[in-house]
């Protein structure tokens, strides 16, 4: 599975902040913020699509996307959603060059 959040150092200099815990749960939502803009446009980069393009594969509008990106709202089941348009397409670059591979060995 692919990582989509990036290493962010935050100091935290809010005096209402005083258990170790609360500060876990204020970096473990920033870094899940993170991870929904980038997974939007993580896929239209490794499957170089638009994000029109991908609305049609999820079956949802263009501004739908668009909102999720800007809000940082992005749900569970696009995220897999994406997740999954991401490996599939792995695996189809892979296939592409076994045959490839398979034509080039029958050809000798």
């Amino acid at each position: 599975m692919a990582e989509y959040s990036k290493n962010v150092k935050i100091k935290f200099n809010n005096p209402n902040i005083t258990k170790s815990k609360n500060l876990i749960n204020n970096v473990i939502i920033i870094s899940i913020e993170v991870k929904m803009s980038n997974i939007i446009k993580e896929t239209t980069t490794k499957l170089e699509i638009t994000i029109k393009e991908l609305a049609n594969l999820m079956g949802v509008a263009e501004g739908t996307i668009r909102n999720w990106g800007s809000k940082n709202e992005v749900p569970e089941w696009a995220i897999k959603f994406m997740e999954l348009l991401i490996q599939n397409h792995k695996q189809e670059k892979i296939l592409y060059h076994f045959k490839e591979a398979i034509t080039e060995l029958q050809k000798q």
